[in-house]
């Protein structure tokens, strides 16, 4: 209890005015908190989470506080840690849109068959609650195009849907470099080279040059 005592003001001032939790502007504000979170900070809010979760603490700022750790531990490429999350907390939070969105990352990091199986299945299952939310749409184009690059089974109906989320995705944010990287490689699945040389080449002109290019999300 004396944890959260010390870091509880720390949440109500970081999570108390967020953007709905559907939107991508939710998913962007968190992940630079993440991306500012330090290790200890993060065995904190662990420990902040674990006792609260059977708590009448506000659930909205506990669900952020699980998107942080998720995406923290993600961004670190600590894969065990992102399942433990995962695994210790998610059950809580199953009735959020993007919750699917996170599992769909977890097993795209997995990196197994059966787990890039259940990315896109994950993906999909987010895309249908979030339909209007970029991140999770281009989360969805890519685990398609990821589990074709790794063998699976994947129609060319499936491949097409890809593509056309893509353009969606493309069109209501045109300023993003990994998009036109996701449209290059399922353009290239399709057969179509030179339109994929075309979007990589965009995407490495909008690229940061400090940045590594069409990394997975």
């Amino acid at each position: 209890m004396e944890a959260n005592a010390l870091i509880q003001p720390t949440f109500a001032e970081r999570f108390t005015g967020l953007p709905p939790h559907t939107t991508r502007e939710y998913e962007l504000k968190l992940t630079k908190v993440a991306e500012t979170l330090s290790e200890t900070e993060y065995n904190e809010w662990t420990l902040y989470l674990e006792n609260s979760m059977n708590s009448e603490q506000n659930p909205s700022i506990l669900f952020s506080i699980f998107v942080v750790l998720s995406t923290y531990a993600r961004r670190m490429k600590n894969i065990s840690h992102f399942k433990e999350i995962v695994d210790r907390f998610g059950e809580r939070f199953i009735e959020y849109p993007l919750y699917p969105h996170i599992l769909s990352l977890l097993y795209k990091e997995i990196g197994t068959a059966e787990a890039i199986e259940q990315a896109v299945t994950f993906a999909k299952e987010a895309s249908q609650k979030l339909p209007n939310q970029v991140g999770v749409l281009h989360n969805y184009a890519e685990a398609i195009i990821h589990a074709r690059e790794n063998g699976m089974m994947i129609t060319e109906e499936e491949l097409q849907d890809a593509g056309q989320i893509i353009n969606r995705v493309i069109h209501l944010t045109p300023r993003y470099a990994k998009f036109y990287c996701t449209r290059g490689r399922i353009l290239a699945a399709m057969g179509r080279f030179s339109e994929a040389k075309e979007a990589i080449r965009r995407a490495i002109d909008m690229e940061e040059s400090e940045k590594r290019l069409c990394h997975s999300d």
